[in-house]
């Protein structure tokens, strides 16, 4: 404990010792002391978060109060779009902003389903809901970094041939102490992180080379406990398959915190991946360079699309041929024996006729020689 004088100054919470009761954290000139910590309680990381901000800030006023992000997770092509609608008609009532995580789509992005899937999200980004893609679900140290890269970007074209761009990438936390995670992210400006229970086998980089890079990190809230800090940008993550009144309890509990919610879109960002170069700055989107409306414009769809299912529509094919063949050939073979029939019927029947009048004229022959 710090000796308790007129310099020192009590920052919050309290420790128990016998039947004392001493501050939790205080500080005294530059000295901050922490009496007890633990990373298994997030009220305490939460405090360590703002006591470090507070005793790196070189000035007398408040350091800078960080907003967070209210992020609606694990958003795919095939969930319930009516009851994502009405999420969406629930967070635009109450006037909270969000974010749509969405997972990503490596092959049949041209599918009906998921143009209606993006439809959707169309709607909502001209709403100024902000999109995000989340990576795919990979060990990060068993796949190397250039076929990832390769597949982030396949993924980020899907959505964007549609008019989605997502202007972040969220990640697990411990892509940013490997080199095969950062090589993935290099493209994107804003970055969020999510807990993972992955444990990286290789040795884990010393110096946060993330910063270096230039990204900014919104980090995992801790708004199970009830931890709220300003210290830093976070990211509230709820499951896109949460029960709607489940989502009215915790966008009001949200509403009644001291919280600053922000929008996406408020922020400045970048993203580089793959043949697209993407650009959010005061409101203004810039794609390769251009401009381009976020203004909600519904799709056509075609009534006659032909599903693509591969090696099943390919052997469906070979049958639906083989099959067409094989009525040819039957209905060829059935007329040949048809007609085959026809003709021994009336041969049989001629040689019939024949033989019935050669025997009438061989008795005729023999009833004149008689007489």
């Amino acid at each position: 404990m710090l000796q308790e004088d007129d310099q020192s100054k009590a920052l919050g919470g309290q420790v128990y010792v016998n039947n004392d009761v001493y501050p939790l954290c205080q500080t005294s000139g530059n000295i901050t002391h922490f009496a007890y910590y633990t990373d298994e309680q997030p009220l305490l990381s939460a405090l360590l978060a703002s006591c470090l901000q507070l005793w790196q800030w070189p000035y007398k006023n408040a350091p800078t109060a960080y907003g967070q992000y209210l992020v609606i997770d694990n958003v795919f092509p095939f969930l319930d779009l009516e009851k994502m609608m009405e999420r969406t008609e629930i967070l635009e009532a109450e006037g909270v902003p969000y974010i749509l995580a969405v997972t990503p789509i490596f092959s049949n992005g041209e599918y009906p389903s998921m143009k209606r899937f993006c439809e959707y999200l169309r709607y909502v980004q001209s709403k100024g809901v902000g999109i995000i893609l989340r990576v795919p679900f990979v060990s990060i140290e068993q796949v190397e970094a250039e076929e990832l890269t390769r597949h982030i970007a396949l993924a980020y074209e899907a959505y964007a041939m549609y008019g989605v761009y997502p202007m972040a990438i969220e990640a697990p936390k411990t892509w940013l102490q490997c080199e095969n995670g950062l090589e993935a992210l290099r493209g994107f400006l804003t970055v969020f992180l999510f807990e993972t229970d992955e444990i990286l086998q290789g040795p884990a980089m010393t110096e946060n080379v993330a910063y270096r890079d230039g990204h900014q990190i919104i980090a995992p809230a801790w708004e199970q406990q009830q931890a709220f800090s300003s210290s830093y940008a976070q990211a509230i993550y709820y499951d896109a398959q949460m029960d709607v009144e489940d989502l009215r309890t915790q966008v009001q509990r949200i509403k009644a915190s001291k919280r600053v919610l922000k929008n996406l879109n408020e922020t400045e960002n970048r993203v580089y991946c793959g043949d697209y170069a993407v650009n959010n700055s005061d409101g203004l989107l810039q794609v390769n360079g251009e401009n381009v409306s976020l203004a909600y414009v519904p799709f056509e769809y075609d009534p006659n699309y032909t599903f693509d299912r591969g090696i099943s529509q390919y052997l469906k094919e070979q049958i639906e041929t083989s099959n067409r063949y094989l009525m040819i050939f039957v209905i060829g073979a059935s007329i040949i024996f048809l007609g085959m029939i026809i003709l021994f019927r009336r041969q049989i029947r001629r040689e019939l006729l024949l033989g019935r009048r050669s025997r009438r004229r061989k008795r005729k022959n023999e009833e004149v020689s008689r007489q």
